[in-house]
């Protein structure tokens, strides 16, 4: 089928910029397997860019000559009639808004892909009227409603009154680049291991119960017959940022962010990653730990369950209002003389860019089939 007798459908790709945070990295993943079967797809696929934000789309998943400005940035009063007239210009048959962001009204059929109602839960008061007074009527007028997991669509199923069959599945995937990539040199790694968290300030996140354990597990290394290693945290910049003394600044290298380039070295030389958030919507940091051999220790939410299933037996799982749960995981692995056998093909395959892409192909097919 030629691109010219297709219907355009156009992609918000504004998020995606030099720090590879969880949605950035979904709509690249979704953009590539755009790219990398064309000819099988009832659509075209065009990208809204903020060159501001990302001047050098990767032409992989964003081709040049598909890719149109957009000046208002991502989640900005601007949007609200500045991405509707862009719509209108360009002639879109369709619209995917792969987040949260929402609009009064578009001047084409829209699908809209929520990952999680962590803003209404743990947001600021902003935020919940967002989604209760913007987010939430976008969703119930588009024509397919998206989401990563099944707990996220039981989730979205309750808050909007729909029935689970309204809601499809498109879930996050492992970049295939990410697993087959060359682990780079990293001069600003410890020496001799370290735990590894790729967390924020956020309350869901719970990083603060995570200094809480590992700086009363340092100060019971001596007596526990351990020598605890230094604990990377990427996305906070102290203690102080989660209202903690600079005290638990002991023992820990706060990074405000990872490159891209050098995320699964950073992982492949961990000796754990610890996730403890409590709440997630899907929690792809310690399914791709888990893809490349490292050993996690994760709380135990839903989530985390579903994400990693084929490996349930070899996680170290803490509850995670439990500050002495974790410390004793966080004991248990730097005990274990032989790290957990992870089944490393298991996970690969669960969250394969192949399923991504079947996905992808599925939800359009039906949302096609529905407009005739």
């Amino acid at each position: 089928m030629a691109l010219a007798q297709k219907r355009k459908l156009v992609i918000d790709a504004r998020m995606v910029g030099s720090v590879p945070h969880g949605i950035a990295r979904y709509v690249s993943l979704i953009a590539r397997t755009f790219e990398r079967s064309l000819s099988e797809l009832p659509v075209e696929p065009w990208y809204l860019i903020d060159f501001g934000r990302n001047p050098q789309p990767d032409s992989r998943s964003f081709p040049k000559e598909r890719c149109i400005a957009v000046k208002a940035p991502f989640l900005s009063v601007r949007e609200l009639w500045e991405v509707p007239k862009l719509l209108k210009r360009e002639g879109a048959s369709w619209f995917w808004s792969p987040s949260f962001s929402s609009y009064l009204g578009l001047p084409c059929p829209w699908m809209v892909t929520v990952h999680d109602l962590n803003h209404l839960y743990f947001g600021s008061l902003f935020q919940k009227l967002y989604y209760r007074f913007l987010l939430k009527p976008f969703c119930l007028q588009a024509a397919r409603v998206l989401t990563v997991s099944e707990f996220s669509r039981g989730e979205l199923a309750n808050w909007l009154g729909l029935s689970r069959d309204q809601i499809a599945i498109v879930p996050n995937a492992i970049d295939p680049d990410f697993v087959t990539a060359s682990v780079v040199s990293l001069s600003e790694a410890p020496q001799k291991g370290y735990f590894l968290c790729l967390g924020s300030p956020k309350p869901h996140k719970n990083v603060r119960v995570l200094l809480e354990a590992y700086c009363s597990l340092r100060a019971s290394q001596a007596a526990l017959g351990v020598d605890v290693p230094e604990l990377v945290l990427s996305g906070v910049r102290s203690a102080v940022d989660l209202r903690l003394p600079q005290a638990f600044d002991e023992g820990v290298r706060f990074m405000p962010s990872i490159p891209e380039n050098e995320l699964k070295s950073w992982i492949a030389g961990a000796i754990a990653m610890v996730f403890p958030s409590t709440y997630e919507g899907f929690g792809l940091p310690p399914v791709e730990a888990a893809a490349l051999g490292t050993p996690v220790i994760v709380s135990d939410i839903s989530a985390h369950r579903e994400g990693l299933r084929s490996v349930a037996r070899e996680v170290f799982w803490f509850q995670a209002d439990s500050r002495s749960a974790l410390q004793a995981q966080m004991m248990a692995c730097l005990k274990n003389d032989e790290p957990p056998h992870l089944s490393l093909e298991k996970v690969r395959e669960d969250w394969s860019i192949e399923k991504l892409h079947q996905q992808v192909r599925e939800v359009l097919k039906e949302s096609a089939e529905v407009r005739g």
